[in-house]
């Protein structure tokens, strides 16, 4: 509203579980101290956080509560402030007497293209930047044990409120960290972009272990926004929180910038605006599987396919920014991307994928193709350390499972391409757990199954198609060896992909089999 409002140090914009307090598009002046809060939900992860004020407030004085694990009173306000580490009180730091413990506040590094670890919290204004920080929870949580669970906190910041709009220099290469200038979330549809992707990137803390990167991307075919990964386990969306900050880059290596504006601001908390009309693509995520099976989303990647798209790397494409723990991307003219726009699928056509910072485990590729049924040419996984083609569905969501072993080539970043078209016949499909099916393609009624020598006992193999409808069973008495059945199926069935089981009481093992 038109007028003067003098909030004299005492407006607190309060920030809840339920909501967080906001500022409607101003017309007039704010004038006086307001303390701006982010509350933060109890989890142990990264966040690109920013501080809505201006004036020169230094971190510690905001988000550490003016102490540090040092102070004769390191936690002053509980349920308010964080841990920031590592380093001495003299720089205005946590100390971690953990083992091997590292900064839990970073910054970005255009030069370098990466997060450079702060070593002095005294001296840069909260405000200045938009921050890569590690969040345990609230100052009373105990340093030097990773096993501490996170409990519920706000951070909060105190100054006169920014007003007006706000333009932002963007580098003419790599990417520019932004810090939402406004206590409001604002609409990254309507921000005014000179020279600067309509696409920004920001972190999810509910993803991984510790949180990870995501790409909000336009897509002009839908008129719509990708999200990438599309997790559905965070809302994010086109519109950017308070106290959230992005990662913006520019077009064809020329410096641009972007103005943010008292009406880009929305009263949209957060919207899930992931995509209403669907467009030709395939998602691929990385999964990790727990103990217990259960899996977590790690990372991802999207291809989109439209005939208005170029196969070269444009303002259209995003790149893939780095994850504290695991990567993946796609590689092409030489760039790793975490979106990716083509004109079509054709045979000869490869995805690249990148994968780095796995440990020794099992992980899996989750792959989601939408309106690709059409295609002409199958799709394979190829696995260059172990040297199999798997056929990967165009029609329906499928999993691919791998493991990361002590050995340095099962964690080579470009063990995994996605490649298309027609495969040579003497090409075998081979599942994780030994399983080999071949002639893979097969082009007849009659293929082989082998399996490297299984316990003695009765074994059932069955053929089922995409939907599940089983069109062969039989059970064989195994002695022991190497197993061998030569499967001869009854009925002529339509080319296609399908699945081959084979079961003996607890155990279930498979793999795929493309019939042409």
């Amino acid at each position: 509203q038109a007028g003067a409002l003098n909030a004299a140090g005492n407006l607190v914009l309060r920030s809840t579980a339920a909501n967080t307090a906001r500022v409607a598009p101003v017309t007039g002046s704010i004038v006086g101290d307001v303390t701006v809060e982010r509350f933060i939900p109890a989890r142990r992860a990264w966040r690109l956080l920013a501080a809505p004020v201006a004036g020169g407030q230094s971190i510690n004085a905001a988000w550490q509560e003016n102490a540090t694990s040092a102070s004769p009173i390191p936690n002053p306000f509980p349920g308010f402030g964080t841990h920031i580490t590592q380093g001495g009180a003299t720089a205005g730091l946590d100390f971690n007497t953990a083992a091997g413990a590292t900064g839990s506040l970073k910054r970005y590094n255009n030069a370098t293209n990466s997060w450079v670890v702060v070593n002095n919290t005294l001296v840069p204004p909260v405000n200045s930047d938009a921050w890569f920080i590690f969040v345990r929870g609230d100052r009373s949580i105990s340093l030097g044990f990773s096993s501490v669970p996170a409990n519920n906190t706000t951070l909060r910041s105190k100054g006169n409120l920014k007003v007006g709009s706000q333009v932002y220099p963007v580098f003419a290469t790599n990417l520019t960290p932004v810090a939402n200038p406004f206590a409001s979330p604002v609409n990254f549809a309507t921000i005014t972009r000179n020279n600067v992707k309509n696409s920004f990137t920001l972190v999810d803390p509910k993803m991984g272990t510790s949180g990870a990167f995501v790409n909000v991307i336009f897509n002009p075919v839908t008129n719509v926004y990708d999200v990438t990964p599309s997790t559905f386990v965070s809302p994010n969306s086109q519109y950017i929180q308070s106290g959230q900050g992005f990662l913006v880059s520019s077009i064809g290596g020329i410096a641009g910038s972007i103005e943010i504006k008292e009406s880009d601001k929305s009263a949209t908390p957060a919207a899930n605006v992931f995509r209403q009309v669907p467009s030709k693509e395939l998602r691929i995520n990385l999964q990790q599987a727990a103990a217990d099976n259960t899996l977590t989303l790690l990372d991802g990647v999207l291809c989109s396919y439209d005939a208005q798209y170029s196969a070269k790397v444009d303002e259209l494409d995003a790149a893939k920014p780095e994850n504290p723990l695991e990567n993946l991307g796609m590689v092409t003219e030489g760039e790793t991307l975490m979106v990716e726009r083509k004109p079509g699928i054709k045979a000869g056509d490869e995805i690249k994928l990148k994968l780095w910072n796995t440990v020794v485990g099992n992980y899996s590729f989750e792959f989601l193709p939408v309106l690709l049924s059409s295609e002409k040419e199958p799709a394979f996984l190829q696995d260059k350390y172990l040297k199999t083609l798997t056929p990967v569905s165009l029609e329906a969501s499928s999993t691919i499972s791998f493991s990361i072993t002590d050995n340095a080539a099962s964690k080579d970043a470009g063990r995994f391409s996605v490649v298309f078209g027609k495969q040579k016949p003497q090409a075998e499909i081979i599942a994780k757990d030994g399983i080999k099916v071949y002639p893979n393609p097969v082009t007849s009624q009659s293929f082989y199954v082998e399996m490297a020598n299984p316990p003695k006992g009765n074994y059932t193999i069955e053929v089922a198609d995409q939907g599940g409808r089983r069109i062969y069973s039989a059970q064989y008495a195994h002695a022991g060896g190497n197993f061998i059945q030569n499967i001869k199926l009854k009925n002529k069935v339509a080319k296609g992909i399908y699945q081959v089981q084979v079961i003996s009481g607890d155990i279930k093992t498979g793999t795929a089999l493309i019939i042409n």
